[in-house]
């Protein structure tokens, strides 16, 4: 049965992480800031062809899609997107495809390419900034973490009472 102590510590990972997943909503992700302009996820091929989970997909998969000689000759040697083969297409489309029409110059960093790899193999999965990723590893503060729990006390009783609300002191950790 988790003390107040604990209790406490809980609440300042649970702000700590209600912080990092407001901050992440209110930034463009990879995608967004370098290939949604030709690109989409999901829905009709635009400028360039539909790239949702691409991680396992074939290579120039679309059937409405006009790809360049180059990357139908890519995908007849490599047939299916891995991250390796997206990590070098990504990095320098040019020099991994010679004569694709992809006119991009690249993604030159490191960070920014891992989180747009792992967006384009699944697009469920959350892409951290790098502020968000730092705020993750920060170790729990108890003193602040018992600030915090004392607003709930404000209402919810330390005894474990419940008087109308529902007691939070006995729950077990996964609860909070």
């Amino acid at each position: 049965m988790p003390t107040l102590r604990t209790i406490a510590k809980l609440i300042a990972v649970l702000f700590a992480t209600h912080t990092m997943a407001f901050a992440d909503v209110q930034k463009p992700t990879a995608f967004d800031a370098l290939c949604a302009s030709c690109h989409h996820m999901e829905g009709p091929d635009q400028v360039g062809p539909t790239l949702g989970k691409m991680i396992g997909a074939p290579i120039g998969a679309s059937t409405s899609f006009p790809y360049s000689t180059a990357l139908k000759g890519y995908a007849t040697l490599n047939r299916i997107w891995t991250a390796e083969t997206l990590r070098a297409f990504l990095q320098n489309p040019m020099q991994a495809v010679p004569g694709t029409a992809m006119s991009f110059a690249g993604v030159d960093d490191e960070d920014t390419l891992n989180r747009l790899i792992d967006y384009l193999g699944d697009p469920a999965m959350v892409t951290h900034s790098d502020e968000a990723i730092a705020i993750s590893k920060l170790e729990a503060d108890p003193e602040y973490g018992e600030y915090l729990a004392s607003e709930c006390l404000t209402c919810h009783q330390a005894d474990g009472g419940n008087s109308g609300i529902a007691s939070i002191v006995g729950r077990d950790e996964v609860d909070f």
